[in-house]
Formats: C-alpha cells, structure tokens, sequence
C-alpha cells in the first residue's frame, strides 16, 4: 500500500507540473501578446509629436506663411519694375529713332540735299 501510495503521489505531482507547465506556456503566450500591443502602442506615441514638437511645428508654419508673403510682395515689386523698364526701353527707342531720323534731315541739310520728311517727300535747296 505504500508503494501504491508514492506512486498515486508521484502521479499527482506529474499531473501538478503538467499542469503548472500548461498554465506557465499560457500565462507566457498571454505576455507575449500584451508586450506586442504595448510596443506597437508606445511607437504610436512616439509618432505623435508632444507640446513642444506642435509648437514648433507651427512655428516653421507661421515662418513659412511670412516668407510666401515676402515672397509675393517681392515678385510684384520686381514684375512692376520691369514693366516700369520695358516702357522706358521702348520709349527710348522711339526717341533713339526720331533722333536719327532728326540727324539723317540734318546730315542732308548740310550736305545740302534736305528732303522733307513726309508723304510727298519734297526736296528743299
């Protein structure tokens, strides 16, 4: 009976470390598990950006803002400018032309053959 006995008891014990060894492989899956979704949790809240990165954020936002202004101010500025150019040029040209028109009339003039200028282009001695 006492052989009976430690065997019942050593069967007993098996059946202990079976099942402790079956609650320690589901507790440890179970671990697993819970460490995964609080990794994949704290890189979530390592992409967000905290006070200071929001701030700063929209800081470069406003600078940004301020520099496109600058930007467009400076374009009309310099588009006005070479308008204002453009107008001067094409002004000086036209005088330019006139101007040698006026020194062709005065060449002819005194190499004595003046021409009038002008539809009938007459001829004056």
């Amino acid at each position: 009976s006492g052989s009976a006995s430690l065997r019942a008891e050593q069967q007993r014990q098996a059946e202990e470390v079976a099942a402790f060894e079956a609650y320690k492989a589901r507790e440890t899956a179970r671990l697993v598990r819970e460490r995964r979704v609080l990794e994949r949790q704290a890189k979530a809240l390592l992409k967000v950006p905290d006070r200071k990165e929001r701030e700063e954020v929209e800081a470069l936002r406003r600078e940004l803002e301020a520099a496109r202004a600058d930007g467009k101010a400076k374009e009309s500025r310099w588009r006005l400018a070479a308008e204002r150019l453009h107008r001067q040029v094409a002004s000086s040209q036209a005088e330019v032309g006139e101007l040698k028109e006026e020194v062709r009339i005065l060449e002819r003039a005194r190499l004595g053959t003046a021409w009038l200028p002008g539809p009938s282009q007459t001829w004056v001695p």
